[in-house]
């Protein structure tokens, strides 16, 4: 770590931040306010000094020590708006590119549209069925572990708006206690905000969600 250049040390503390078990190379960039082509190569920097480890082609995650190591760099670091501000970044990233797929897949569901992303994000372009589902099949993992994230230090909106986007998806593979789990998290949060219209929206698809699971009384 101490012979990285300073923007691939940076990525990587700040990658300690990310909520999945691994992260693609457009995750990665959001996460840090960079450029796509940017983010691979610092990417490539971090792997060639063995802090990361290409699992899939265009993914990338580290050991549980590693993560760790990255977490406690960037407590010591980056100050506290740097952080909450890549972590908005990177739900920023999950929540445009779930309802850029989202749209994609089931044009015939209503849609909430989120509001403008952050500068230095750049959701991914999914322009066919066959790419919606594969970032849907490779970020189930990570989109579970962002609404929770999220959920846990109050990103309200992101919490149900994502939860929302990733519902259908959720639903046609079968994952329909994730779907649940996900909708109970939404449901809190829009609570909190008072936002009837998020409620209402949550309460419909959590709603659905008990009836294919058979549980009527709720």
């Amino acid at each position: 770590y101490a012979a990285l250049p300073a923007p691939a040390a940076r990525l990587f503390r700040l990658l300690g931040l990310a909520p999945g078990p691994d992260i693609s190379a457009a995750g990665a960039a959001s996460l840090a306010g960079l450029p796509g082509a940017q983010g691979r190569r610092l990417l490539a920097d971090l792997t060639r000094a063995n802090l990361l480890t290409e699992r899939a082609p265009g993914r990338y995650g580290f050991h549980d020590l590693l993560r760790a190591y990255a977490t406690e760099l960037t407590l010591q670091h980056d100050s506290d708006a740097d952080r909450d501000l890549a972590v908005r970044r990177g739900f920023d990233h999950y929540l445009h590119t779930a309802w850029t797929a989202v749209r994609q897949l089931y044009p015939y569901v209503p849609h909430v549209t989120p509001e403008r992303h952050l500068p230095g994000v750049t959701p991914e372009s999914l322009t066919t069925d066959g790419a919606a589902l594969a970032w849907f099949t490779a970020e189930e993992p990570v989109l579970l572990a962002a609404v929770r994230q999220a959920s846990a230090i109050g990103c309200d909106v992101h919490t149900w708006q994502l939860a929302h986007n990733v519902g259908n998806f959720l639903n046609n593979r079968g994952h329909r206690r994730e779907w649940v789990a996900n909708h109970e998290l939404a449901l809190a949060s829009a609570r909190r905000l008072g936002d009837r219209l998020a409620q209402a929206t949550v309460l419909y698809g959590l709603g659905f969600a008990y009836l294919v699971l058979g549980r009527h009384d709720e």
